[in-house]
């Protein structure tokens, strides 16, 4: 719930985190008073460019140190997040404390299918609220953390830039990134 102005003089403004992917918005005005409510609404937004049309992966591990992925659209499905948007691709950037509220970072994410191996450590990927969805070793059957992004077209990728969190003294670690190339696969210790 957006909090409205009491007055028709006041402008009550308002910042969406994490930013809302729609074509089409749909607002109730609500009062806890039983009374006519007015509204006057200004939507601001820009057309996403970014290509993604959604992305699947892994559950985010801990939700109580908010490193799920609450702003997720998509289906979830036996631990697995598929069919949709959220914090991978909100345009947000964590801080390097990943208990910490980022405010308003920026960052882009041009992303391919990425395979993050770890061990014995979290991996992390910027999102927004503190910045970051993470993931424990033990939270996939098979070792490894897969992002799979689905884009609008084939893309020509000159460059993959990966924001991810190496927080030692809270064992916070990322082991080994590896994505898929027409050589194999490649990686990056």
């Amino acid at each position: 719930i957006l909090r409205g102005n009491s007055d028709t003089a006041t402008v009550e403004s308002h910042r969406l985190m994490p930013p809302i992917f729609a074509s089409r918005v749909r607002v109730l005005p609500y009062s806890v008073h039983r009374r006519t409510v007015c509204l006057r609404l200004e939507l601001l937004g820009c057309l996403n460019e970014g290509g993604v049309l959604a992305y699947s992966a892994p559950e985010g591990s801990k939700p109580s140190q908010g490193l799920s992925d609450s702003s997720y659209d998509g289906q979830v499905s036996q631990g697995e997040l598929h069919g949709g948007l959220g914090r991978l691709v909100d345009g947000e950037t964590g801080a390097d404390n990943f208990r910490l509220d980022i405010g308003y970072g920026k960052g882009p994410y041009p992303f391919v299918i990425v395979s993050i191996v770890y061990n014995n450590f979290y991996v992390l990927v910027p999102s927004s609220g503190n910045g970051w969805v993470g993931w424990k070793n033990d939270s996939t059957a098979n070792g490894y953390v897969e992002l799979l992004f689905e884009f609008d077209q084939i893309r020509n990728f000159s460059a993959v830039h990966l924001f991810v969190n190496n927080y030692f003294s809270r064992d916070v670690q990322v082991g080994q990134i590896s994505y898929p190339h027409r050589n194999g696969y490649y990686k990056v210790t």
